[in-house]
C-alpha cells in the first residue's frame, strides 16, 4: 500500500490572520502572490523573513541569525543550509518555519512512499534540477515538494511541463533529497550555486554574439534569468530536442498555442498564459535584435545560439494578429551546411547524374520543389563537393542558411540596393568560376542566370515547381528564351521530403494493399518488397516516424531534352524524351523507398503528385490530385461534413458500443473517430490530434488507465481531455482513474444524457 505523504497546512503565528484560500489551506489560488516581495500582505505589510520566522518560534536568537546571514554573504549558500551546517537547526525546522514564512503547506515525507502515475508527470531532469518531488494531485493543482518553494521560476518550469498548476509545499531537505535519488537514479547539484542551464548560454551568449564575440559569464546570465526568460530557453530546448524545423507561438483570446514543426508536420505542444505571451514576444524581440516597441508591422530578426554543444541560426518573424502578435521561429543547425552527396540518400542514378552534372565547368543546375522540402540543403551538398581552392564560389542568398569556410556568401538586402538580379550582376565581376542563387523569382534575375551559364560559369539555383519538367515552363514564363534554355540547361532536380519509419517500432505495414495498384507503374516483378510502417513508441513521441530524407526526379539535358526544349515542346513530349535518358518520376523513387522499408506509401502520396487513379478505381470517378486527398476520400472512420464541436476518439473493443456512442456524438454536432484497442487509439490519438478520448477500460494490448497514462505522459498529448467508461462501478476504480488523468467516469451502460454532458464539460474550457 503506498504510503501518503502527511501535509500539515499552514498555521499561523499567534496574533497573525490567516489569509483566505479556497481550499481552506491558507495557500493562495494565486501562487503568484506568494513572491511578490518584499510587499507580500493585503495591507502591504512587508513579508517576514525566515530568520525573522525561526526567531520567533525560539529556534535561534538574533545572534545566532547574524552570524549565518554574515556567512551568507560571503558565500551562494542558502541561510536554512548555513543554520544546518552550524548545528544549530535540523532541516524538518527550517521547512516548517519556510512553510508558515512562505504560507503554504509542510509535507512530512519520512517513510513517504509516491505514487507511480504522480512520478510522470514531472521529468527526472527538473526534479534534480530544482531538488523537487511531486507528491498528489490536490483539486486541479500538483503538489510538489520543493527544497526552495519561494523560486517562482522553479515554479514556472514545473508548470510548463506538468501542464497544470503548482501547489509549492516545504518538506526537510533530506527527504527530498533521498526521494529525488530513488525515483531518478542521477547524481544531483546539491550546493549553492545554480544547476546548468545550457539553454541559457545559448540566449545569453547569442545576444552579445554578434556585438563583441565575447563569451557571457554564465553565472551572471543565470542569477538574472527571468521567469519569462526561463519559460522562452523551455520552449526552444524543447523544440531542438524533438529536431523541430519551426517554432510557432500564436496569441487567441483564451491562451496561447505552442505548436512544433517535426518532420514536416505542425504538432501542439503546450499552451501559455496569454498574460505571459506579450512578454515572452518581447523576448524572443530582444535576442533576435527587433525593435520590442513595434507591434502592429510585421518584423525579421535572427539570433544565433548554442544548445548542447551545438550551433543553431534562429530566424525569426512576427506579424500582428486578432490578439497579439504570433512568431515563427525557423531553426537551422549549422552542421546540415556540412551535408555531402553522400548523405542526401540519392539513388544510384541520381546520384550519378548529379554528380556528373556539378563536374560541367558552365551551365545551369535546378532544384525545384515547394518550401520546406530541401532544396537549399541540396545545393549546399552541391557545394561542399565543389568547394576547393582552386576555385572561386559566391552565392547570393535570402537568407544565408548556413556558413561555409571557403565560399564567399552574400546577403540580399533590398533596402541597400542588393537584390537577387543586382547582386548577381556585381558577382559577375568578382571573377567566379561557380554562382548559386538562393532563388530565381523575377524575370531579371532569370535572364541574367541564363546569361551567365552560357558566358562560363556553372549557376546553381532554385525554382518553385511541381516536378523537375515544370522547371523548363518556369522559366519560359519568365520570359527566358527556348534556344537559352536548351543551351544552358545541364539538369533539373526536383525533390520532396518524407517522414522515415521509426527505426525502433517499425513493423509490417497493414495498410500497403489498398495503395499498391496506385503504383503498378514502378514495381518490378520479382523485386524484393518490405513494407513497413511504424506503430508509435516513446522514441517517435507515438508518430510511428522519426527523421526525413528526401525522394528525388533528375531530368537530365540529354540532347532528346534539348531538342524538346527547343521547340517549345509540350509537358509529355518533354517527359518522354526525358525517360528515354533514364528520367524516373518522384513517386517511383518513393515506391522503391517505400518497399525498403524507408518509409510508408501513405508518405509518398503525401507528399508525391499522383495525376490519375489504377484502371481498377476508374469506374469510382475519383481523380487523385494528391496524396493528401487520397487520404481524406479513403479514411472510412471519419464522419464527414460534422465537426461543429470538436473532434472525439471513441476507443473500445465492442463495434457495437463503438457505433451507438458514435451516433449519439454525430447526432449532436461532434466528429468522431474510433479505434478498436488501447494501441490503435494511442496512435489515433497523435495522428489525429482528437479535442477529447472516450476510451473503455478493459480493451485488447492496453486498457484505458494504461492509455490515460501515456497520454498525460507525453506533451503531444497531455492537455487532451479524456472520459473513461466501465461496467465496475467501484469508488476505488474511480480514484484510479482520477489520478490516471482521467476527465470524467462513467458506468455502463452509459446513459446519453450523461455521456452529452460530460463531453460537454471537457470540452467547454477549450471553446469559450
Amino acid at each position: 500500500m503506498t504510503a501518503k505523504a502527511r501535509i500539515i497546512p499552514f498555521a499561523p503565528h499567534p496574533g497573525q490572520a490567516q489569509r483566505p484560500s479556497p481550499n481552506g489551506q491558507g495557500t493562495p489560488a494565486d501562487l503568484t502572490a506568494l513572491f511578490d516581495t518584499p510587499e507580500n500582505g493585503r495591507n502591504g505589510a512587508a513579508r517576514r523573513t525566515l530568520g525573522d520566522c525561526l526567531i520567533e518560534a525560539g529556534v535561534i536568537d538574533q545572534e545566532t541569525l547574524d552570524r549565518a546571514l554574515l556567512i551568507q554573504s560571503a558565500s551562494s549558500k542558502k541561510l536554512g543550509d548555513i543554520l544546518v551546517e552550524m548545528g544549530v537547526a535540523d532541516d524538518t525546522m527550517i521547512a516548517r518555519n519556510l512553510a508558515r514564512q512562505l504560507r503554504i503547506p509542510f509535507a512530512d515525507l519520512g517513510g513517504f512512499r509516491p505514487d507511480p502515475q504522480i512520478l510522470t508527470l514531472v521529468p527526472p531532469s527538473l526534479m534534480r534540477k530544482h531538488l523537487a518531488f511531486p507528491l498528489k494531485l490536490h483539486g486541479k493543482r500538483l503538489a510538489v515538494a520543493l527544497d526552495s518553494p519561494g523560486d517562482f521560476a522553479a515554479l514556472q518550469d514545473l508548470q510548463f511541463a506538468a501542464g497544470m498548476d503548482i501547489l509549492p509545499v516545504a518538506a526537510a531537505k533530506s527527504h527530498i533529497l533521498k526521494l529525488v535519488k530513488e525515483h531518478t537514479g542521477a547524481a544531483l547539484n546539491t550546493g549553492g550555486s545554480p544547476p546548468e542551464n545550457p539553454l541559457v548560454e545559448m540566449i545569453g551568449a547569442s545576444a552579445v554574439e554578434d556585438k563583441d564575440e565575447e563569451e557571457m559569464d554564465e553565472k551572471i546570465l543565470l542569477s538574472s534569468m527571468s521567469p519569462v526568460v526561463r519559460l522562452t530557453n523551455a520552449i526552444i530546448a524543447e523544440a531542438v530536442n524533438k529536431g523541430a524545423s519551426d517554432i510557432h507561438i500564436e496569441p487567441y483570446q483564451a491562451k496561447s498555442l505552442v505548436r512544433f514543426r517535426v518532420d514536416g508536420i505542425l504538432t501542439e505542444v503546450s499552451k501559455i498564459d496569454p498574460h505571459v505571451h506579450p512578454s515572452v514576444i518581447s523576448r524572443i524581440k530582444v535576442v533576435a535584435g527587433m525593435d520590442v516597441s513595434v507591434r502592429r508591422k510585421p518584423q525579421d530578426g535572427k539570433v544565433r545560439v548554442r544548445y548542447g554543444g551545438k550551433t543553431y541560426d534562429l530566424r525569426v518573424s512576427t506579424i500582428p494578429a486578432a490578439h497579439g502578435e504570433k512568431v515563427v521561429i525557423r531553426i537551422l543547425a549549422q552542421d546540415k551546411g556540412s551535408l555531402l552527396l553522400e548523405d542526401m540518400n540519392f539513388s544510384s542514378q541520381v546520384y550519378t547524374g548529379m554528380t556528373a552534372a556539378i563536374e560541367k565547368s558552365a551551365g545551369v543546375i535546378l532544384v525545384t520543389g515547394p518550401t520546406g522540402s530541401g532544396k537549399s540543403t541540396t545545393l549546399y551538398a552541391c557545394l561542399n563537393r565543389l568547394r576547393s581552392p582552386t576555385v572561386n564560389i559566391i552565392t547570393v542568398e535570402d537568407p544565408i542558411e548556413y556558413e561555409m569556410d571557403g565560399v564567399v556568401q552574400v546577403q540580399i538586402n533590398p533596402k541597400a540596393g542588393i537584390t537577387f538580379a543586382a547582386g548577381l550582376r556585381s558577382i559577375l565581376r568578382q571573377d567566379p568560376d561557380i554562382i548559386m542563387v538562393g532563388e530565381i523569382r523575377d524575370q531579371e534575375t532569370a535572364h541574367v542566370a541564363v546569361e551567365s551559364a552560357q558566358t562560363g560559369h556553372l549557376v546553381l539555383s532554385t525554382l518553385h515547381t511541381n516536378d523537375a519538367p515544370s522547371a523548363v515552363y518556369r522559366l519560359l514564363d519568365l520570359g527566358v528564351e527556348p534556344f537559352m534554355i536548351s543551351s544552358s540547361l545541364i539538369a533539373a532536380l526536383a525533390q520532396r521530403l518524407v517522414r522515415n519509419v521509426c527505426p525502433k517500432c517499425g513493423a509490417p505495414d497493414p495498410s500497403t494493399r489498398r495503395f499498391l495498384s496506385k503504383f503498378s507503374p514502378y514495381r518490378q516483378e520479382g523485386a524484393r518488397e518490405n513494407f513497413l510502417s511504424g506503430r508509435g513508441c516513446p522514441h517517435c513521441d507515438q508518430t510511428g516516424y522519426r527523421g526525413r530524407m528526401g525522394i528525388y526526379e533528375l531530368l537530365p539535358a540529354s540532347p532528346e531534352v534539348r531538342e524538346a526544349i527547343a521547340r517549345t515542346g509540350s509537358h509529355s513530349e518533354l517527359v518522354r524524351a526525358a525517360k528515354k535518358a533514364g528520367y524516373a518520376e518522384l513517386a517511383g523513387d518513393g515506391f522503391l523507398k517505400a518497399s525498403a522499408g524507408m518509409t510508408t506509401l501513405s508518405e509518398v502520396f503525401r507528399v508525391a503528385l499522383v495525376e490519375t487513379a489504377s484502371p481498377e478505381e476508374a469506374s469510382d470517378n475519383l481523380t487523385l490530385k494528391t496524396g493528401e486527398e487520397y487520404r481524406r476520400n479513403t479514411e472510412s472512420n471519419v464522419t464527414p461534413l460534422a465537426g461543429k464541436k470538436g473532434k472525439i476518439l471513441v476507443a473500445d473493443d465492442s463495434s457495437v458500443i463503438v457505433t451507438v456512442i458514435q451516433a449519439v456524438l454525430t447526432k449532436a454536432g461532434y466528429e468522431t473517430i474510433s479505434a478498436r484497442n488501447g494501441v490503435e487509439a494511442l496512435q489515433a490519438a497523435f495522428r489525429e490530434k482528437p479535442d477529447l478520448v472516450i476510451t473503455d477500460y478493459l480493451m485488447p494490448d492496453m486498457d484505458g488507465i494504461t492509455l490515460i497514462e501515456k497520454l498525460k505522459a507525453q506533451m503531444l498529448s497531455k492537455s487532451i481531455p479524456v472520459v473513461v467508461l466501465t461496467a465496475k462501478n467501484e469508488t476505488a476504480f474511480f480514484n484510479r482513474a482520477k489520478m490516471a488523468g482521467a476527465g470524467e467516469c462513467l458506468g455502463k451502460p452509459v446513459n446519453k444524457e450523461d455521456l452529452l454532458a460530460a463531453v460537454s464539460r471537457l470540452l467547454r474550457p477549450e471553446k469559450d
